[in-house]
């Protein structure tokens, strides 16, 4: 079957590579002390200057170790050779510290001889070409280049500084904020604030005036500040100084912005900005600046080999000369290092990466949904009509995007969250039901490797829901492989992506002027190709340190300038003033009212815009995904969570999936005792059925493991920490290269979409599932024993529906013998509602139910706190709940855990702040873990999965991880009174309960867990309904306060235990 679309090479790829050769890693392993080795690694003059660039504090340790006297005559010996160059390495000193040191270099001297993904001058990318015969040759002879520039922070804060400057300020002429926008008798404004280094935006409203309408109508064409005082003085008859004052305010507010700015397109950057401050003689500012750069580009230049170290310090005391810690930012200067060579592709081998890709786009496309929500409420607020955009997205008169908002909660103040984003969006459950069937055949084959063929692709195709079309442009990014033995695989394939396809190679344009050129013909043919709308590049000032990816040369014609500076000629910039928005079939359509014609919108380099950055952005990014396909790198579903391992995937010659093995605690623990010894680490390996070199995956980091390396493995056990699930894959690479100088290498391919003609599809047929796979949910439709209703209502209206209303009713129903049980949940689809599910038996039981709860919501109805009322078909969670005979006792936990809550609901109206009704949520949380009868180990084995699990769901890294224990630290006298006080709450009295009455259905459940008999493992079940309770308890934003709420509980369980071990030695 072929495609309707198919996919056509440039011409071009981008090549990038470690700054080492694999060899440093195989070779390690085999060093008479492998310590040393690592010591006389970072002898090498750019191994160590990427080390000062990555982290100056770990390089200054690496100083102080070395100019340190060593604890042993032992002499300098040579220890390692890379680059033709052999380098040696100090006596080995012991000390307490030192084993860190260690493990902290082996994590940078592994990524700098493994992975490609460009870092500083850990990598390096070079431009290649599709020719007759592949040649990679020249990868290690190549000379490197360093492209020098400061960071973008630094850069920002001359800004400041420059129109900081009452002279600057004075001479400047002031604009309205591109932002701004009126309705009513309000001026709207997104109002950018700095909070450690990161950009939020606060909507600011102001109230019209004909001071402020003055104001703004001269800014249109450009008006300095003095203007202005003068303007609003003389019309007004007010004093200069208020007059002055006035006008400051207007720009300290950000209604009026100074055209000063590091340009986000353009490529100049620092350059720009001091050209600019020259037409006001104000280049002082930027001077020495400047000045130190360009000396320090051409001491780079002068001297390619040596490391610049010396060099990048005799800039910073150049420019701070005080070297007050406050003064000099953490990061001055970014480096990007280009091989300079010319690498080619055989046409033969591009063509089977074009095949692959083509076959992975039949697999994994699904429609981008990520606009439902939005497209329907913009279809019922403004119907066909074509508004404004800043209209359209409006927060108090609009449609605000995202649609899902959240209230602010003191528990996720100052914890930076990024937004919830399933990996799996664009998964069919075809997909999963074909590797279902090739998994049973592997493992009945006893075979490691899973062969997708075109029959395979064929039958998802066939019996996948419409596929959208494939963008005008996608990337792949492949791995290349050294190729040990015949039919061994030649590629992995790690990313297919994209929307107009250079979206990984915007960013190195500013230095590549042959990359440049490529991108910008391959972009022009788009247009070329496209009749119905101009394609317009997104600019915007986004958060500093973004900006060093985001910053790039003018790629296109057309381009949409948020905020931020361009140096776009003006008739090729487009204001979002100018936009407007509509829908049209189902799609969102943007029209420029100056060109009259539709944009396209896009962005050309790859990285983070989803909550956090101003909407108007997040909506104009992500409407080039609208209808398009969710691609991305293949991944097994959650379907597959609980397999200990799952097989290498591979369709020809190409891997789409490396082997994967899943690891918890005791397997650290058992790894932990394996690791001292090497013949107890080979059985290890043996037992786990692990290659030699595997790779420890965290989102796209991997980081390589060299399993018989003893220095590795400690790199690995420090990694892990004491994570509860931890994951490691097949490193291919590394197990298929041989000794010599082989350089792992990534070559990002962009392709151009050519219509062809589509053909028939050929039937095919999947054979039957395994059995316990067909298993369903139990279903009731209306009518049925159990009835379910949801009432549509606002996150804090449902309280009072909940409690003034439903709790009322179906108590009294449940006292009078009408029916049985019931729950409910909190949810949005995308609008919030309560899902209430209760059973009776007796038809006209549930109908006199109904009736009285008909008419207790009917005030509600009438005042509009409750907007809906749907009845619906309840599909019971059967199989996640453990099974046909497990899922009614698990209604009975949900019916005593609704009781709890409730109760403790309406009790804390009375003695706890809105705000901290998540101390309920905790107490709950121990009374699910007390009646399953946990032992304190197991209860905190489970909420530390629970936990890392939803710190992985949010992207938690260190700095959120502080963000989380000073958040504890506030809040450690409240839960110490409630858990550690000794004083008893009304709050635990109600938990007790909750333990004593849930009791019987518990053990129920342990011993059918304990017999084999369920679907789901005891301890998933346990965590489903805590975190259906942490639903039930709090108002809104619920996944986010979990992230919380589990980390507080283990930091409460942590010292639980270590409370009664202090206890236990004093007795």
């Amino acid at each position: 079957m072929k495609d309707k679309n198919q996919l056509t090479h440039q011409g071009f790829f981008h090549l990038r590579t470690p700054l080492l050769g694999m060899e440093v890693i195989k070779r390690w392993a085999q060093a008479d002390d492998r310590t040393t080795y690592v010591f006389a690694a970072f002898k090498s003059p750019l191994l160590r200057e990427a080390l000062y660039l990555a982290s100056r504090s770990l390089y200054d340790r690496l100083e102080e170790y070395e100019a340190a006297p060593a604890s042993s005559a032992e002499p300098m010996r040579p220890a390692l050779t890379l680059g033709g160059k052999t380098f040696l390495a100090p006596g080995l000193k012991k000390d307490s510290s030192t084993d860190k040191l260690v493990t902290a270099l082996s994590r940078y001297l592994a990524r700098a001889s493994f992975r490609c993904t460009p870092y500083g001058m850990f990598s390096t990318v070079s431009t290649g070409r599709v020719a007759g015969a592949t040649d990679l040759s020249g990868i290690a002879s190549a000379p490197v280049v360093r492209h020098i520039h400061y960071d973008f922070g630094f850069e920002s804060r001359l800004l400041e500084q420059a129109n900081a400057d009452p002279v600057t300020r004075d001479k400047v002429s002031y604009r309205p904020n591109p932002n701004l926008n009126r309705y009513a008798q309000k001026y709207y404004c997104a109002e950018a604030k700095m909070t450690n280094d990161r950009k939020t935006y606060v909507l600011s409203a102001v109230e019209q005036s004909e001071e402020l309408e003055l104001a703004l109508s001269a800014a249109e064409q450009g008006v300095s500040l003095g203007e202005l005082t003068e303007l609003l003085a003389r019309r007004f008859d007010v004093s200069r100084e208020e007059a002055h004052a006035y006008a400051s305010e207007l720009i300290d507010s950000q209604l009026l912005v100074s055209p000063l700015g590091v340009p986000i397109s353009g490529g100049r950057r620092l350059l720009s900005l001091h050209q600019q401050l020259q037409q006001f003689g104000q280049q002082g500012h930027t001077q020495s600046a400047v000045s130190a750069l360009q000396s320090l580009r051409a001491q780079a230049a002068a001297m390619p080999l040596d490391s610049l170290v010396s060099g990048y310090r005799q800039t910073q005391q150049t420019l701070f000369p005080q070297g007050g810690r406050k003064d000099v930012p953490r990061v001055l200067f970014q480096v990007d290092c280009q091989r300079r060579f010319v690498p080619t592709l055989s046409e033969a081998q591009v063509a089977e990466l074009t095949a692959s890709a083509q076959a992975l786009t039949r697999l994994l496309s699904e429609p981008s949904e990520v606009f439902s929500d939005h497209k329907r409420l913009f279809q019922e607020r403004f119907s066909d009509q074509e508004v404004p955009l800043d209209l359209a997205l409006h927060s108090e008169h609009g449609i605000p995007f995202p649609t899902q908002t959240r209230a602010m909660s003191p528990l996720l103040d100052g914890i930076h969250m990024p937004t919830y984003v399933s990996g799996n969006t664009y998964r069919s459950s075809m997909v999963d039901k074909l590797l279902i069937n090739k998994l049973e055949l592997c493992q009945r084959a006893g075979l490691n490797t899973i062969d997708i063929t075109e029959q395979d692709l064929n039958v998802v195709r066939r019996h996948s829901p419409r596929v959208p079309p494939i963008p005008e442009g996608l990337f792949i990014q492949a791995m290349l492989l050294h190729q040990d033995v015949d039919n061994a695989p030649k590629y992995v394939i790690q990313m297919l992506a994209g929307r107009s396809g250079v979206e990984m190679l915007g960013r190195f344009t500013s230095f590549d002027d042959e990359l440049l050129a490529c991108v910008r013909t391959m972009l022009k043919k788009q247009q070329q190709q496209e009749p119905h709308g101009v394609y317009a590049e997104i600019i915007h000032d986004a958060q500093i340190r973004l900006n060093n990816i985001v910053s790039r040369p003018a790629l296109r014609d057309y381009e949409i300038v948020i905020s931020g500076a361009s140096e776009a000629p003006a008739e090729r910039q487009i204001r979002l003033s100018d936009l407007t928005v509509r829908l049209e079939n189902g799609q969102y359509k943007l029209r420029s009212r100056r060109l009259n014609q539709d944009i396209l919108p896009r962005m050309s380099t790859a990285h983070w815009y989803g909550r956090g950055n101003l909407d108007v952005y997040q909506f104009l990014c992500q409407l080039q995904n609208q209808d398009r396909p969710a691609l991305g790198p293949f991944r097994w579903s959650d379907v597959f969570d609980a397999l200990r391992r799952t097989p290498r995937v591979v369709y020809a010659n190409t891997v789409w999936a490396s082997a994967k093995w899943r690891f918890d605690g005791r397997d650290r623990e058992l790894l932990m005792v394996a690791a001292g010894d090497e013949e107890s680490m080979r059985d290890w390996i043996a037992r786990h059925e692990l290659p030699r070199f595997v790779t420890l995956d965290a989102g796209d980091n991997s980081l390589p493991i060299d399993l018989y390396n003893p220095v590795l493995v400690a790199m690995l056990l420090e990694e892990i920490g004491k994570s509860a699930r931890w994951e490691l894959s097949e490193c291919i690479a590394l197990n298929q290269a041989g000794e010599d100088a082989i350089f792992n290498s990534e070559v990002v391919l962009p392709f151009v979409m050519a219509p062809a003609t589509p053909h028939a599809v050929e039937p095919a047929q999947i054979s039957s599932l395994p059995a316990r796979a067909q298993t369903r949910n139990a279903v009731y439709p209306p009518g049925s024993a159990w009835t379910y209703f949801k009432l549509y209502c606002g996150p804090l209206e449902a309280d009072d529906l909940l409690l003034g209303v439903v709790a009322p009713v179906l108590e009294a129903a449940e006292r009078e013998g009408l029916i049985d049980r019931w729950f409910y949940i909190r949810y949005a689809d995308p609008k919030t509602h309560l899902r209430v599910r209760f059973h009776a038996a007796v038809a006209a039981n549930r109908a006199q139910v109904m009736q009285r709860m008909s008419a207790a919501l009917q005030p509600a109805i009438d005042n509009q706190s409750c907007n809906k009322v749907v009845i619906d078909t309840y599909e019971q969670e059967t199989l996640r709940y453990g099974g046909r005979q497990a899922a009614p006792l698990a209604e009975q936990l949900f019916a005593l855990d609704t009781a709890l809550v409730t109760r403790a609901l309406a009790q804390a109206q009375r003695e706890l702040a809105p705000h901290e009704r998540w101390l309920i949520a905790l107490l709950g949380i121990e009374a699910w873990l007390q009646a399953f009868a946990l032992e304190p180990a197991e209860a905190l084995s489970l909420m530390e999965h629970m936990s890392v699990s939803f710190k992985s769901e949010f992207s938690i890294r260190a700095p959120q991880k502080i963000q989380l224990g000073a958040k504890y630290r506030s809040y450690r006298k409240q839960i110490e009174a409630y858990f550690f006080g000794g004083a008893q709450h009304q709050f635990a009295s109600l938990a007790q309960q909750l333990v004593q009455q849930a009791r019987t259905s518990a053990a129920q459940l342990r011993a059918w867990s304990e017999q084999g008999e369920l679907t789901a493992t005891l301890q998933d079940i346990i965590g489903s309904l805590i975190h259906m309770h942490c639903n039930r308890v709090i108002a809104t934003d619920q996944r986010r306060h979990e992230v919380v709420l589990y980390d507080f509980m283990v930091r409460i369980l942590e010292s639980r235990r270590s409370r009664q071990r202090k206890l236990a030695s004093a007795a």
